[in-house]
């Protein structure tokens, strides 16, 4: 069956009406499922011409249809909200906070809503679910939904009152679904489904009147059972005309096929109505399905991009079944302006949304966290406000402080931005005054030529803000700051734009949903895989899943139902269709094809169809292997500079690693900026607690110690461990949180270790020579024919020196070690280990027996034990390398031979920087993307 230029249904449906029905336009209403097919459907009417479609019908959707016609008042979801809590607190008292009900309120909206558009008895139901849950409650309760209804209730008790609060939960949602729907009748209000139940009652009882002789609903699949009943009422007092579009391969063809469900249901039903089946055989014959796999999101974008680069004659609709494809997508699709772009651009994720989120967090309290003012002078609305020179100077300022807590008042007086920026805001009334001001400064800084997005994104916010002020001076008095915010951010996050495209385009981009009703020549989907078509998500509900099934409430099975409809529906006039999916694992990606594309591919696949299946690759760029690996020439200047560097042992540790990871942090400094963090990193945990060891421990150096000298150092740990936080820039009275437990647990070590030194001082006193002793040596390297001098530096955390009898001293060098320890692997050191310590290209190198011998060198090769204190094990004691015996001097010029060789190395121009071919060496290395 030959379909092209086939009219779509609403332009089948507009005629038939304007030219076959009899239907007097002024006396005629005509209800559809979406406001988008009641635009569609005015332009196809409008388009007839003749003498009957100058006057135009009153066209409706079916939800503004039952709010209009009830007489009620539907209010925003927000001045719902603040309703039903009026009436929760009536019975859980005025004490219940508004922020921890908004969860809890959103779902009971949600699940009231439902009761009365599939006519449930509320009382009945509520009363079955709780003697279900009192059940539950003598026998088992969820540990999760415990979890949940204590924060709910805000108790922690687990006797007899939480038992109590559990059913209450319940036997309560009854009470507020009664109260709450009378509360709103009463003063002339409703929500959705009330309102239709109020206009079901209104025409059942013939108290209301419509101004019709005709109704025609066009286009549904699926009633709710509500819509059910009022089509019925209607129909009994009105002529009503059914508008089906059906395809007999749904409703009959293939037994018992999802996308037929609700259809075949309303064949026999609606007696008095005049039904119109269309009856299309459309899918099943001169049908082009093309089935697409690609990897991941930007291989099904690719093939999108290629699909619209080819000509084509007649609509397109690309089809998002993710509408975060749409940024991805259309980044390289070129000329965007010959595109008609449906999806709404999500502002509440927009840089200026994280502006105002800023600006909220510096006035809503009494101190400033460091982390908001850096974010405020890093942002780019700061810049423009402040201007250049003022945001640089308060950047400074910022980074000379070493607080993490600022007065407002003090830090932003100066900054370029109004006073109320640097005043706390006693309401979220006053956050939205600072934050318009802020906007209407912003407005007049940016040109809406060169920013037209930025300037449409200004002005949407202001209104959005303008519009919930009268919200606030109404119900602000129920709500804190933060629960104000709260209901604000939402409306802000969920904030979209339309896009400035070409709306007389023949290439439309939509999301799945919204192509209820629509008709395309072409059809282009994106993400047709499980989970996202259909779509497996389903908001929160109190109504447990097997009384949903009871009391003929939706389940997942009816949403599918609707999807598979809605999906095989766009397909029926179509010429060709390209279905796009995911076919390879990712992460939180579905590569499991839908369902839908599988029963294409069983059920279509006829003569007269063709159905032709394409994987296709991504062409990445190519990744290296083994043989691969990445090279670096070593030139005159790395030279250079090389003989004159300072080598540590963690740099000759890095390059025996991976000489192109020691290139990239050493010899191109490729280092990441010192940023002061508010939660203490391991290196500031290791810096803290040198510089507490270091404080105490200074004043009792260079004399002999005994158990009670290092005792008595007890005292002073406090003392120290504020002096080491407030150098690291981090306040000591204000601790709290992790920094706090760090603390707390840099605390308890230092004490474990002035134990763990009193116990050594009492077997064998010793004396303190030094700490924190920065080393330098120079050893001789051979460069060619010559000899150099390199140098080599290095910090030893702590000398001490044993007396002997003989008026000798045996030195030791400790470390103190914050990580994993390794030297307990080795037993003794022998000469044949020492050419495994130098290896290159290693993984896991003996950083610490290397780090050992290293030391000895700086000490002038001075004879020593060496061992290190495990901060996480220091009830092992000294964990000392060669099992505490000095070192074999011989072992210890084999080292020095072989370091020597390894500078030669290094310093070699002929010897390029390799990298290390294991990826293993990369597992923890901040530069894993560029070399791994």
């Amino acid at each position: 069956m030959n379909n092209e230029c086939l009219p779509t249904f609403l332009q089948q449906r507009a005629n038939y009406i304007a030219n076959e029905s009899n239907s007097i336009p002024l006396r005629t209403c005509i209800i559809l499922p979406t406001r988008r097919s009641v635009g569609l459907f005015r332009s196809a009417w409008m388009q007839l011409g003749g003498e009957q479609t100058q006057w135009l019908p009153e066209l409706l959707t079916i939800s503004d249809f039952a709010r209009e016609k009830s007489g009620l008042f539907v209010p925003d979801k927000d001045v719902l909200l603040m309703k039903l809590f009026e009436v929760f607190q009536k019975h859980r008292g005025p004490e219940q906070e508004f922020q921890d009900f908004m969860f809890w309120g959103q779902m009971m909206l949600s699940d009231f809503d439902e009761i009365d558009k599939y006519c449930v008895d509320g009382s009945k139901l509520y009363a079955i679910i709780r003697d279900e849950k009192l059940i539950e409650a003598q026998f088992n309760i969820d540990e999760e939904l415990r979890a949940l209804l204590q924060n709910f209730w805000n108790s922690v008790s687990e006797g007899p009152r939480f038992e109590k609060d559990f059913l209450e939960t319940w036997e309560l949602l009854g009470r507020l679904y009664r109260d709450f729907s009378n509360q709103l009748l009463s003063e002339g209000m409703a929500y959705e489904g009330l309102a239709y139940r109020h206009l079901l009652e209104e025409l059942t009882s013939e108290r209301l009147r419509l101004p019709f002789d005709n109704i025609h609903f066009i286009g549904f699949n699926a009633f709710t059972t509500i819509e059910e009943k009022l089509v019925k009422v209607l129909s009994k007092q009105y002529k009503v005309h059914l508008h089906w579009d059906n395809d007999v391969y749904f409703t009959e063809k293939v037994e018992g096929h999802e996308a037929g469900k609700f259809l075949r249901q309303y064949k026999n039903d609606f007696q008095n109505a005049q039904q119109y089946w269309t009856d299309n055989q459309l899918l099943s014959a001169g049908k082009k399905f093309n089935l697409h796999g690609a990897p991941l999101l930007q291989g099904q974008i690719q093939v999108a991009k290629s699909l619209l680069s080819q000509p084509f004659s007649g609509t397109t609709v690309v089809v998002l079944c993710d509408e975060s494809m749409l940024e991805p997508l259309l980044h390289i699709l070129p000329e965007t302006e010959s595109l008609n772009l449906t999806i709404g651009k999500p502002v509440g994720q927009s840089p200026l949304a994280d502006f105002l989120d800023i600006i909220y967090n510096i006035i809503s309290g009494e101190k400033i966290y460091r982390r908001h003012l850096e974010r405020l002078s890093e942002h780019f609305c700061f810049l423009l406000i402040a201007g250049e020179n003022q945001a640089s100077q308060f950047a400074e300022r910022l980074a000379q402080s070493g607080s993490f807590w600022f007065n407002g008042e003090k830090m932003l007086s100066e900054s370029g931005l109004p006073k109320s920026v640097s005043k706390t805001a006693q309401s979220m009334e006053e956050v939205i005054v600072v934050w318009l001001a802020l906007l209407e400064l912003l407005k007049g800084k940016t040109d809406q030529e060169a920013h037209p997005d930025l300037h449409a994104t200004i002005l949407a916010f202001a209104d959005q803000l303008r519009e919930a002020l009268p919200f606030l001076r109404k119900y602000g008095h129920l709500l804190s700051i933060e629960s104000a915010h709260l209901m604000v951010w939402q409306r802000i996050k969920s904030m979209t734009l339309p896009y400035l495209t070409d709306n007389t385009s023949t290439t439309q981009i939509m999301g799945f949903l919204e192509t209820r009703l629509m008709d395309y020549d072409r059809v282009i989907i994106l993400g047709a895989n499980e989970d996202l078509l259909p779509a497996s998500r389903r908001g929160n509900s109190y109504i447990p899943y097997n009384l949903r099934r009871v009391f003929g409430l939706p389940t997942l099975q009816e949403f599918d139902g609707v999807y598979a409809y809605h999906f095989f529906r766009l397909l029926q006039r179509s010429r060709e269709a390209h279905l796009i999916y995911n076919d390879t694992p990712g992460d939180n990606v579905s590569f499991e094809k839908s369902r839908f594309l599988e029963q294409i591919q069983l059920e279509l696949d006829s003569p007269e169809n063709i159905i032709s299946r394409q994987q296709w690759t991504y062409p990445m760029s190519e990744l290296r292997t083994a043989t691969q690996v990445l090279e670096i020439e070593k030139t005159t200047e790395h030279v250079a500079m090389l003989e004159g560097f300072r080598f540590s042992q963690s740099a000759l540790s890095t390059y025996l690693l991976c000489p192109v990871q020691f290139y990239l942090n050493y010899v191109a400094k490729l280092q990441e900026p010192d940023v002061l963090e508010e939660i203490m990193d391991a290196g500031t945990f290791g810096t803290v607690l040198h510089d507490t060891i270091e404080g105490m421990y200074t004043p009792i150096t260079k004399r002999l110690l005994g158990k009670d000298d290092f005792l008595a150092t007890k005292s002073q740990v406090d003392e120290h461990l504020k002096a080491a936080f407030e150098k690291s820039g981090i306040s000591y009275d204000e601790l709290k949180g992790e920094n706090l437990l760090a603390h707390d647990v840099i605390k308890a070590a230092i004490l474990k270790l002035v134990d763990a030194d009193a116990a050594l001082a009492e077997r064998e006193p010793f004396i303190i020579k030094g700490l924190e002793i920065k080393k330098q040596v120079k050893i001789p390297v051979a460069k060619g024919t010559e000899t150099i001098l390199i140098q080599l530096s290095g910090k030893i955390d702590r000398l001490d020196a044993i007396p002997q009898a003989d008026g000798t001293e045996i030195y030791r060098i400790l470390d103190y070690k914050t990580g994993k320890l390794e030297v307990k692997e080795h037993v003794g050191l022998e000469l044949s280990h020492v050419e495994g310590l130098c290896a290159r290209h290693q993984v896991k190198p003996k950083k610490q027996i290397f780090q050992g011998l290293f030391y000895q060198i700086l000490l002038g090769n001075q004879a020593a034990k060496v061992g290190f204190y495990g901060m996480r094990a220091l009830n092992e004691g000294i964990l000392y390398i060669n099992e505490g015996r000095l070192i074999d001097p011989a072992i210890q010029l084999e080292f020095e031979q072989h370091l020597a060789a390894l500078l030669a190395e290094i310093i070699d121009p002929e010897i390029n920087f390799l990298q290390n071919p294991n990826p293993d060496a990369y597992q923890y290395s901040p530069y894993g993307f560029l070399v791994g």
